[in-house]
């Protein structure tokens, strides 16, 4: 017996360690491009084979590469007295737009706004902005719009508590807006703070702030409706006040929300889009931009959840057929050249998202609770360096500036591999951004046509690298002639290749 049972356990203890290894089979920790030896990491990076066949055509035009350079949390970083100001990394990312929902040592909250929950909310001495203005100011002067979130509860008392109940997280039950200060007030407040930043009210600005958020993912994914106790209908009414309010105050601001969750939108059978949407419809409530947020692995994984989203919008019709969409929070963790090649892969493949007008990368500035950029997926270090994936952004900055009409590209495959090109508005220059994240091509072959100058003038062509050692850096300069450039180039993931093309000189 006692043999049996030693068999038996190890029988059990192979099995184990199969089940363990089965999903390492097949692949290889990635490399950063000979920039120190492999590491562990759960992403797959397959093996060199064929390269990719890339196709541009410059005669083809397809209207204009969209600006997706969206980032949450400003450039007055959240921690001021530490990280350095951030506005000239901003501006050379070519950001567009700031979300500011939450965090920022709870300045941006409403209850750090309105303190006093019993206050008037028509006394604009029941209002403090000085920190909330500091952050929009600059976001303003940057040039970039700003999408500010009504995140959460009036009152000192109502600022968010984390509370780690059976090793999960809840916010502030939403009823308590309700219970506590009512929902003409809530709404009240939301619509003085917008009229302090447009109107001039309370001191305020000519921020002409135009784009507003609903409450930040009101159920915090699958925990809060364990936790918080708030059924859907009464989030869904809590929205339709806050748009209402904001409509009637300024019909041209666009309303966001309800800043779903990729979870929510699948919790237990339950879908919160549907129902949301169908509170919308029977309602007729305003709704300019769906919004949804989601960390996923792939870049693909963002456009199936695109797609969903988009097919519920047609499905109901109507007013909803019109509704534009918004993600008001992605990314993803992951190590070095693969995370900036993800983020450009991703980018790419949103230009071809219908209804997308907006993506909001999480996030720009280091949170002061997550100092360590790894942990926090911001752009920069907690001294204000830039990380690997500031380059994706800048890539794509230098991409849309220098030549910003979109022409046709053929290449980009439905999971890693992304190519992206555009000209200039007068013919002076074509750039290609190809962006592989962990394919099986061992790098491509490119073929530009109808090159948009004479074919004797020749081009030029150099190309910029992103990868586990570079850092946007120069890494080759060609020159050919005739209207056509074919190029072969045999390079493994992860990396973005910006290549600009001009005429020969002469």
């Amino acid at each position: 017996m006692k043999a049996v049972a030693r068999t038996t356990t190890a029988i059990i203890a192979i099995m184990v360690f199969l089940l363990l290894s089965a999903d390492s089979w097949g692949q290889r920790a990635p490399q950063e491009n000979g920039n120190g030896p492999p590491r562990r990491s759960n992403i797959t990076f397959y093996g060199k084979e064929r390269p990719q066949q890339v196709h541009v055509d410059c005669a083809t035009t397809q209207g204009k590469i969209k600006n997706m350079m969206g980032i949450q949390g400003g450039p007055r970083p959240d921690v001021p007295d530490v990280v350095p100001d951030l506005s000239e990394y901003y501006r050379k990312m070519g950001v567009n737009m700031v979300r500011l929902p939450e965090g920022n040592r709870e300045d941006l909250f409403l209850g750090r706004i309105f303190p006093d929950e019993r206050a008037d909310p028509m006394d604009p001495r029941s209002y403090d902005f000085q920190e909330i203005d500091k952050y929009v100011k600059a976001v303003k002067d940057i040039g970039a719009d700003l999408l500010w979130s009504a995140s959460y509860l009036l009152g000192q008392s109502g600022l968010p508590r984390m509370e780690f109940m059976r090793g999960r997280r809840s916010i502030v039950p939403y009823d308590r807006i309700v219970r506590r200060s009512g929902i003409s007030k809530w709404t009240t407040v939301c619509v003085q703070v917008l009229r302090h930043f447009n109107d001039g009210w309370a001191g305020g600005h000519q921020w002409n702030v135009k784009t507003v958020e609903f409450m930040n993912e009101p159920f915090m994914g699958h925990t809060s409706l364990v936790y918080n106790r708030a059924s859907p209908t009464r989030v869904w009414e809590l929205y339709e006040a806050f748009a209402r309010a904001i409509k009637a105050y300024d019909p041209s601001i666009k309303v966001f929300g309800p800043s779903l969750t990729s979870i929510d939108m699948n919790f237990n059978g339950l879908d919160l889009l549907e129902s949301f949407l169908d509170y919308v419809e029977r309602y007729d409530v305003p709704l300019d931009y769906f919004t949804w947020h989601a960390y996923l692995k792939e870049p693909s994984n963002f456009m199936e959840w695109g797609e969903r989203v988009g097919e519920a919008l047609d499905r109901h019709g109507g007013k909803l057929a019109n509704v534009r969409v918004a993600n008001t929070e992605w990314d993803i963790a992951a190590p070095g050249a693969f995370h900036a090649a993800n983020n450009a892969t991703t980018l790419i493949y949103f230009q071809d998202s219908p209804r997308m007008d907006y993506a909001i990368r999480y996030r720009g500035d280091p949170r002061h609770d997550r100092m360590d950029s790894s942990k926090n997926l911001s752009v920069f270090t907690n001294t204000g360096e830039p990380e690997i994936v500031y380059y994706a952004y800048l890539a794509l900055a230098h991409q849309r500036a220098e030549t910003p009409i979109r022409v046709a590209a053929e290449g980009s495959d439905s999971w890693a591999f992304g190519v992206l090109a555009g000209k200039a508005p007068d013919d002076s220059a074509v750039s290609v951004l190809i962006s592989d994240t962990h394919s099986a091509y061992g790098g491509f072959d490119l073929s530009v046509t109808n090159l948009p100058w004479d074919a004797d003038r020749g081009y030029v062509v150099e190309a910029y690298l992103v990868d586990g050692r570079r850092r946007f850096e120069k890494v080759w300069e060609k020159t050919g002639k005739g209207q056509a450039l074919i190029l072969q180039e045999t390079r493994n993931a992860p990396y973005i290749l910006w290549l600009r093309i001009r005429p020969a000189s002469g």
